[in-house]
């Protein structure tokens, strides 16, 4: 327990053409899962096609790609992006289709929801509420207080309750369905695996693959 990394799962889209749209080319290094989610990574590490995916997992989280690259790659498809920070047992799965940032399911000290997560997502939350109350609660998890944005040169586009504000998307609270318990976040991580087929901690394919690594 204790670390970072992210993935970004792309529907379709071979090794060559992910690199591609994110203006890189494949190197001729190589790593492991177990590489790829440490401080020991040589960079963005890019899957083979497993299960009609291909997979972009990066550790350091300033390497991950902008709401600009996230449209690219989703043109004409479908990205699912998985991030995951065990210090805070943290989680957010999101989705963008067809260049559009269309929903995703965010574990931070709560669970929130934005937009409409296809099934099973139904099965694995209870009640929903909505409001001004959870918008400004997502806010707070999410970035700096309104009062600091200018000192801090704080751009306010990219928090989720306000990208889903320019989007018209609804932004609410979720409980978890009573199976998992005390663990709030598993919504956000099983959404993911069950689209995907991958599980963080899990012992699926992607564990096991083979990963190419992007030139610089």
């Amino acid at each position: 327990m204790g670390f970072s990394h992210w993935v970004v799962a792309v529907a379709g889209l071979p090794p060559e053409d992910l690199a591609g749209r994110l203006g890189h080319a494949m190197s001729d290094r190589t790593a492991t899962y177990e590489t790829a989610v440490t401080s020991e990574t040589p960079g963005l590490c890019v899957s083979p096609a497993i299960g009609g995916w291909t997979f972009l997992i990066g550790k350091d989280a300033r390497l991950l790609p902008g709401d600009d690259a996230l449209s690219r790659l989703s043109e004409g498809t479908r990205v699912l992006t998985l991030f995951v920070e065990e210090h805070s047992m943290s989680f957010e799965t999101s989705c963008w289709t067809g260049g559009t940032y269309t929903w995703a399911v965010i574990a931070y000290e709560g669970l929130f929801v934005i937009g409409d997560p296809p099934p099973p997502f139904g099965e694995l939350v209870g009640a929903l509420r909505e409001g001004e109350q959870v918008v400004s609660a997502l806010n707070e998890l999410t970035g700096p207080p309104e009062e600091m944005w200018e000192e801090l040169g704080f751009d306010p586009a990219g928090m989720p309750a306000v990208r889903a504000a320019a989007l018209g998307l609804p932004v609410r609270a979720a409980e978890p369905a009573p199976r998992f318990g005390v663990h709030t976040y598993l919504p956000a991580v099983v959404i993911f695996e069950r689209l995907t087929g991958h599980g963080y901690d899990g012992n699926d394919p992607l564990h096991h693959a083979s990963f190419g690594v992007l030139a610089s």
